[in-house]
């Protein structure tokens, strides 16, 4: 053979690979693309999932039903009943304590491999690669009436306790109902202090930050500490209500 012949053959070689090389490239980018799309997908289904979940509880909670059912579809993953946060609330009032009491919250999560999303409290919260994000609000609130400068808070805690899991793919039941109601007005000035032992406590915190600077930083404080949040809330008129909610998943 020539050498014209082998510079030929040399050369479409080289031209092969480089074609090759340029396919390969864009099926992988194309690849990634596609499952970060299906990640993507994935993910807001489950966070609607999740919104439906706290509508189904306030619903239960404020009367509009005694008991409420949801439908997730799963697609991976792992849906449970969770008791893992818990909370101390205290209110005082002329420097005594009118109320203490520590309550496990529970709640709803969703464990996958590259986030935990969970209803804790009324709100709806991630935990991704140790940074945690709120979704949705709890139901916790600070009114400044402008007419006398009065603070009006008001805090709502539901507590989830029940039972059940369900992984994999397909379609999943939760029910929830009301157990208790306790709803507290206090009219004399005093404060609220929450200590938050959760997962989420810094999504939590930031939650209340945002609060605070809406309520120009002159009636909340917080403190976080690892897993705990510490909350402090001054009021000229405090609402606390405490709601027992069951969940099952079928």
């Amino acid at each position: 053979m020539n050498s014209r012949g082998v510079s030929e053959i040399v050369g479409f070689i080289i031209i092969f690979g480089i074609v090759i090389s340029a396919i390969t490239t864009i099926y992988i980018s194309v690849n990634s693309k596609v499952n970060d799309a299906k990640e993507d997908v994935r993910f807001e289904s489950m966070l609607q999932g999740f919104r439906k979940i706290q509508d189904a509880v306030e619903s239960v909670i404020y009367g509009k039903s005694t008991k409420k059912e949801v439908r997730i579809v799963l697609s991976g993953g792992t849906l449970s009943v969770s008791s893992d946060a818990n909370l101390h609330t205290r209110v005082v009032i002329n420097n005594s304590t009118v109320l203490d009491s520590t309550d496990v919250l529970g709640g709803v999560e969703y464990s996958y491999p590259n986030y935990i999303m969970a209803f804790e409290n009324g709100g709806v919260w991630v935990k991704s690669f140790d940074k945690t994000t709120i979704m949705s609000n709890p139901r916790i609130f600070i009114y400044k009436k402008n007419v006398n400068n009065e603070t009006i808070v008001f805090v709502a805690l539901a507590s989830i306790n029940g039972s059940g899991s369900a992984g994999g793919e397909g379609s999943v039941t939760l029910m929830f109902g009301l157990n208790s109601t306790e709803i507290n007005i206090f009219d004399q000035s005093g404060y609220i202090y929450l200590s938050i032992n959760s997962s989420y406590a810094d999504a939590w915190k930031t939650y209340f930050d945002e609060l605070r600077g809406y309520s120009n930083n002159t009636v909340l404080q917080t403190s976080l500490t690892g897993s705990t949040l510490n909350v402090t809330m001054y009021f000229d008129k405090l609402v606390l209500a405490k709601y027992s909610i069951y969940a099952e998943i079928q």
